[in-house]
């Protein structure tokens, strides 16, 4: 017999057994509703950390913020934006930037 996980019923709560490795409808005992559980593969998480991988290195190169004032047109990288705010000693707001484009590739 396959080894069952649980999870909670989207309206009530009750915990309804789920077995392992496919999407399962479930009825749930108390209230009657179909609670669809679909389940996540390995191959779909390497999928994803793959895709988040390549499109880090394009995301961190190209310009996200371009200004023009007065005539003067500049533009920076997120890379750029970390390195000028750390030469300015804001080693903080410098240190939150990173992690946030780190984690904003997911």
């Amino acid at each position: 017999m396959a080894e069952t996980s649980r999870s909670r019923c989207k309206v009530c709560g009750t915990l309804l057994p789920v077995p392992e490795g496919k999407s399962w409808s479930v009825e749930c005992p108390r209230c009657g509703t179909m609670n669809r559980i679909p389940t996540v593969s390995a191959h779909a998480t390497l999928v994803f950390a793959m895709t988040a991988l390549i499109l880090y290195v394009p995301a961190n190169f190209f310009p996200f913020v371009s200004l023009e004032i007065y005539g003067n047109k500049s533009t920076s990288t997120v890379w750029q934006g970390i390195v000028s705010l750390g030469n300015a000693g804001s080693w903080g707001v410098a240190i939150i930037v990173f992690l946030a484009s780190i984690h904003s590739v997911r």
